[in-house]
């Protein structure tokens, strides 16, 4: 993996398509994206068996719209990465899911919207955002975030809950991995010292 990698980098800086002094944040997004993608193949057939068609589609799509803004914790590795969005999943999916009703819907996305408004992004060190770009992730993921929240209560009033229960537990994991990034952060830092 490492390899292939290595060579898409060397293609792009040679091509001067990114400039040399963007390697690191060039090699971050591209393994994040070719990690995203890895994972998604298990990660959908997973959701389908676990939640059924639309409530899998939903809970995927709210997860990887609000996640591409927000960021969060991020595994060290491809295989760390696939093991713990699999246990996340049967965790969000298969433990969570049957427990939902419309009311505790309405308060997972409550909660999650109030993570996102106070912690996103996460600012990961290998991304180095500038402050405009982090303004602009944070405009970015409150719009994301309000839009979720309020389709999910318009789905709730249509009477397609398992769409919005879909949504809300997309919703609450990438919020949830958006507070562990912050958790973890300050782990590290008190351990450094």
């Amino acid at each position: 993996m490492n390899s292939l990698l290595d060579r898409m980098v060397n293609y792009i800086l040679s091509n001067q398509i990114v400039p040399a002094d963007k390697e690191g944040w060039l090699r971050y997004g591209l393994e994040k994206r070719i990690y995203t993608l890895l994972v998604y193949i298990p990660f959908s057939i997973l959701a389908v068996l676990l939640a059924g068609f639309w409530t899998a589609v939903f809970f995927m799509g709210s997860f990887f719209y609000l996640r591409s803004k927000t960021n969060g914790i991020h595994a060290k590795s491809a295989s760390a990465c696939l093991a713990g969005s699999i246990l996340l999943e049967l965790l969000f999916l298969g433990l969570f899911l049957p427990y939902l009703n419309e009311i505790s819907t309405v308060v997972l996305v409550a909660f999650s919207l109030i993570v996102v408004y106070l912690l996103a992004p996460y600012n990961h060190p290998n991304m180095n955002l500038t402050s405009e770009e982090y303004i602009a992730c944070q405009e970015i993921s409150r719009i994301r975030a309000t839009q979720l929240a309020l389709l999910t209560v318009l789905l709730i009033s249509w009477g397609l809950i398992e769409i919005a229960k879909g949504i809300s537990l997309g919703y609450t994991m990438a919020s949830a991995l958006l507070g562990l990034a912050y958790i973890s952060d300050r782990r590290i830092i008190e351990w450094k010292k």
